[in-house]
């Protein structure tokens, strides 16, 4: 009997283990390789923006409604950057208005019920409208989007006053004209444009799977651009701004690296607009939007010089009120491609001085990070650091101090290469359409039986309203996410420990600053 020689028992072994590979390889390969699952819990936040118009006046029960995701989501265990996402559902709520006499306020409400990422695949979801960015709106715990009180302006009290005079035929032309012009009620509808943006909140939690790696934070700068970010700010030790000569005021946050087209074209397509000059139009819009409740998209802003210095460029953005909005001001060094800029927000108005001025949140860091996350998610961002401050100088002058961790935001802009996406806008026929019916509705409600009955609901729901103000206040309390620094579940509800040094209710301490109650 002949055995089978040691050297071919070994060529005979590796052939075998060599098919059994090949053949392991081919079954592992005929199956999908799980993808990387995150999720996303019950109550997270999302900041989006609307793309369909709404509104108690137009829109009706099944409407479809869709928003881009514009901010980093936080999940479970780590942040998305879901850039391209889309939200949907429907009008599941909307209660006009009208003549006043079947309901006090109007009322519209969301239910998103679908997520759409950039490669087209969806996820259920279902989440709810928490907040309205710089709206004059409210929103009940429910996440129904509550309007104005129809009486509670002084233009409503004026209309009561002539309402008399409109039934003599002598004086109904001058008194229309001076309603129309001069004391017009403000519209009580609630409108919506395209661009609105909103903060929806998850009611279940969302598991997502990914197929491919997404971003949780923007690339860092080039060491390079770090390098020259770092010795410009270590020359540069004044960056904070001031009103006149001796009164400080806004604090320098960001720091943009770019021509001057690619500013404008960034914060163009983050849609941000700029500011119109100090004059009597200008007033009397500012009036307008005062009576009316009305936003004012462009309006002038407080003339801050940094180093001596009026800012180079100012944008801003609004909605539908005069006492909210998001601004920034930049100042051009040196005729080169390096830009500082203040971010801050105003969240109503106060009186100072004997005048009516903005006031800031003193968290100046959520408006850093809402201008980041505008500016990245409108593809104009190559790269971001956020970068500490060694030469840091602040004057406090005995205001109630800004609340920052004191770092900047440092961005390297592009040529905006990403397509825009833009929404549906209305046009001067359908704003004109608008304005002329809310100016005769104001007219036909301006009688004693309606104005009684919208005044004694008013009362009612003002009180409601006051007992929801507390609730309301702590769950704004919430820091802004930002595509520059990671953030997790876990705290993000937290403050950063900069912010752990006062009382939220006083929303005062860190860096001191004067900026508080500073004219905007």
């Amino acid at each position: 009997m002949h055995t089978l020689a040691p050297p071919a028992r070994s060529r005979c072994d590796r052939r075998l283990k060599l098919a059994a590979l090949v053949c392991f390889c081919t079954l592992v390969s005929s199956f999908p390789c799980r993808a990387k699952a995150a999720l996303i819990p019950a109550t997270t936040t999302m900041e989006v923006r609307l793309s369909t118009p709404a509104g108690s006046r137009i829109s009706k029960l099944g409407n479809q409604i869709k928003a881009a995701i514009i901010a980093p989501v936080v999940g479970e265990d780590r942040q998305l950057l879901l850039e391209g996402a889309t939200i949907s559902g429907e009008i599941d709520n909307v209660q006009p208005l009208g003549f006043g006499l079947k309901h006090g306020i109007a009322r519209i409400g969301f239910r998103f019920d679908s997520m759409t990422l950039a490669d087209g695949r969806s996820f259920p979801i279902l989440a709810r409208v928490r907040e309205i960015e710089n709206a004059r709106e409210r929103v009940d715990e429910t996440g129904s989007i509550d309007g104005i009180l129809p009486t509670a302006n002084l233009s409503s009290g004026i209309s009561f006053a002539i309402s008399t005079l409109l039934t003599h035929t002598e004086l109904t032309a001058p008194a229309v004209i001076v309603k129309v012009i001069a004391i017009r009620s403000p519209d009580s509808e609630i409108y919506l444009p395209a661009g609105t943006e909103l903060v929806v909140e998850l009611e279940r939690p969302v598991s997502i799977d990914f197929s491919r790696s997404v971003a949780q934070t923007a690339p860092p700068l080039s060491d390079d651009d770090r390098d020259r970010v770092e010795k410009f700010l270590a020359a540069a030790p004044v960056q904070q701004t001031s009103l006149g000569r001796t009164r400080h005021s806004d604090l320098v946050n960001i720091l943009l690296l770019g021509a001057p087209e690619q500013v404008d074209a960034a914060f163009t397509r983050a849609g941000w607009t700029g500011e119109n000059k100090r004059g009597v139009m200008a007033l009397y819009r500012m009036y307008c939007g005062l009576v009316q409740r009305t936003g004012y998209r462009m309006a002038p802003m407080a003339p801050l010089t940094l180093n001596g210095v009026r800012a180079t460029r100012t944008y801003q953005k609004s909605l539908d009120t005069v006492a909210k909005r998001h601004h920034v001001r930049l100042w051009n060094q040196a005729d080169s491609d390096v830009w500082l800029a203040a971010a801050s927000e105003d969240v109503g108005l106060t009186v100072r001085d004997m005048h009516v001025t903005h006031a800031i949140d003193l968290a100046i860091d959520n408006e850093r990070a809402k201008v980041v996350n505008d500016l990245w998610f409108s593809g104009c961002v190559q790269a971001a650091s956020l970068l500490p401050r060694q030469s840091l100088r602040v004057v406090a002058e005995g205001r109630p101090p800004l609340a920052t961790d004191g770092r900047i935001a440092a961005l390297r802009l592009n040529n905006c290469d990403a397509p825009a996406t833009r929404g549906h806008r209305d046009t001067w026929r359908a704003q004109a359409a608008a304005a002329f019916e809310a100016t005769w509705m104001d007219i036909a409600r301006a009688n004693p039986v309606t104005i009684g009955l919208l005044s004694f609901r008013s009362v009612a729901e003002h009180r409601r309203r006051r007992n929801r103000s507390d609730a309301a206040l702590s769950a704004q309390s919430s820091s802004r996410p930002s595509v520059i620094e990671p953030s997790s579940s876990a705290n993000r509800k937290q403050v950063s420990p900069a912010l752990q040094a006062y009382d939220p209710g006083e929303r005062q301490s860190g860096i001191g600053s004067g900026g508080d109650r500073a004219q905007q």
